[in-house]
């Protein structure tokens, strides 16, 4: 938190902290406030438009279309596939929204530090995400104004991935294994789980988590890559808990390698609560000190609603009941010190503010006696809640990974990867080293030995597209 602020009753205001983004590239306070702004009147859902309804409506004339929505398909799939001038921004762009699944147009910008992808209505800025709309590999979309009311800044825009096969059948097979990683994360091209309301929630708190919570973040990850199978392995080959496929909203890494898993509810189900049985089965089952697993559940009904507070109770007795079924052991870790809750509006109590409890994402545990059952605690805090791994364990395996991840906010991917991938595509071809042609001149001098570089030259490097550009997301 910034030194110099000045909190009230209702938090601090975004624009006092200290923030990596400068102004005009959509830091939280000048974002749209997803919870606060009232963006859901209508209900969770935003209003879509596909490409082949667009082009099926304006045939109809219900809708006057403009030029760039009706572009030639084949062609801006081969844009997408071939122009290496926009290659890399591509690749972010496509990337990012396959993480988090619905991002504005203001959180795209944040996310990828490219303010090109800002204003989708003028054909000078909007060539990345038109021709990504053209290909059938996004959807684009906007909050539905109330009736009367006209919609506002196209930075309010809305943008997914899109329900079609292009990706797998045109564009992935032209990738190196570098980009496709960046674009999928090794877990394919999803659309599946199109929840607006919950989506933009859970991308706005991944955003807000990265530029506002300092040093002890090592990474935010966006739901495709937050499989629970994922989170739960062990770097030292020890299989994760499957939870039927499930994933979580988002994952936040600490710097010393802890993951905290973070899901978003609005509301209190039969599903919810067998979510949560599944959660605290896997906790048990998986050693702290092998994987630095926890999960905290997010509590975000919709504003209007007076009752918060009780589908925060509710949340409270299924993790409650769901501790005493799945306790852990002393050797794997209790499992009440692993699962925590807190309301939206304990981090965030108004529109672009933010609490003091947000910093070291404090939530509640129950972990006390029975007349004092929940207990505040500093998820960030490693006093709070201390990770010792075991020797075997390599903490910051997910961290070494995270260049590549255009999922991962532009902030925290800056370093060069921890890990390279290229050696693994060298390797299938038989080879330990990139080769390199031999010598032309084989009749009059020595021929060069395979994968050996000529003369004096250097050892070969990777091609371009087989890195990561860290010097700008």
């Amino acid at each position: 938190m910034s030194a110099a602020t000045s909190a009230t009753a209702t938090g601090t205001h975004l624009s006092e902290i200290a923030s990596p983004l400068p102004d005009g590239m959509f830091g939280a306070r000048e974002r749209l406030d997803p919870y606060w702004d009232g963006l859901w009147v209508q209900g969770s859902l935003a209003s879509w438009a596909t490409r082949t309804d667009v082009e099926a409506m304006n045939t109809a004339g219900l809708v006057n279309a403009p030029a760039w929505m009706l572009a030639d398909r084949d062609q801006a799939v081969a844009r997408v596939r071939e122009d290496d001038r926009l290659r890399d921004r591509r690749i972010n762009m496509l990337g990012a929204v396959n993480a988090w699944r619905t991002l504005t147009a203001e959180q795209l910008v944040a996310m990828t530090g490219d303010l090109g992808l800002a204003n989708w209505s003028e054909r000078a800025y909007n060539k990345i995400v038109a021709d990504s709309f053209n290909a059938h590999l996004v959807d684009l979309g906007r909050f539905i104004a109330p009736v009367g009311a006209s919609a506002g800044s196209s930075n309010a825009q809305l943008i997914r991935t899109t329900r079609s096969e292009v990706f797998d059948k045109d564009i992935a097979p032209h990738l190196t294994y570098t980009e496709h990683v960046r674009v999928t994360g090794g877990s394919g091209w999803k659309s599946a789980g199109q929840y607006d309301r919950h989506n933009v929630l859970a991308t706005e708190l991944g955003l807000r988590v990265s530029e506002l919570c300092g040093a002890e973040v090592g990474a935010v990850l966006g739901e495709l890559n937050c499989p629970v199978s994922l989170l739960s392995s062990t770097s030292n080959g020890g299989p994760g808990e499957d939870m039927m496929g499930k994933t979580a909203d988002l994952a936040v890494i600490r710097g010393d390698g802890a993951r905290l898993a973070v899901e978003i509810t609005a509301s209190v189900s039969g599903s919810f609560t067998t979510k949560v049985n599944r959660w605290a089965k896997v906790l048990a089952n998986s050693p702290w000190d092998l994987t630095g697993l926890m999960v905290v559940f997010v509590v975000a009904p919709p504003v209007a609603r007076t009752s918060r507070q009780s589908v925060e109770r509710e949340v409270r007795t299924a993790v409650s009941n769901a501790v005493k079924h799945f306790p852990g052991t002393a050797r794997t870790g209790w499992t009440a010190d692993r699962m925590a809750v807190v309301r939206w509006d304990e981090w965030f109590p108004a529109r672009h503010h933010v609490s003091d409890e947000f910093f070291d994402l404090s939530a509640w545990r129950p972990t006390g006696p029975a007349d004092e059952r929940w207990q505040r605690v500093g998820l960030l805090d490693i006093f709070d809640v201390a990770f010792e791994p075991h020797p075997s364990h390599d903490p910051n395996l997910i961290l070494a990974a995270k260049s590549y991840l255009p999922g991962v906010a532009h902030w925290l991917r800056r370093d060069l990867p921890g890990v390279h991938l290229w050696p693994l595509v060298v390797r299938a071809s038989g080879t330990d080293q990139i080769p390199v042609p031999g010598s032309r001149n084989a009749g009059q001098a020595p021929a060069t030995k395979f994968a050996q570089p000529p003369g004096a030259a250097s050892t070969p490097r990777p091609p371009g597209r087989y890195g990561v550009k860290t010097s700008r997301a």
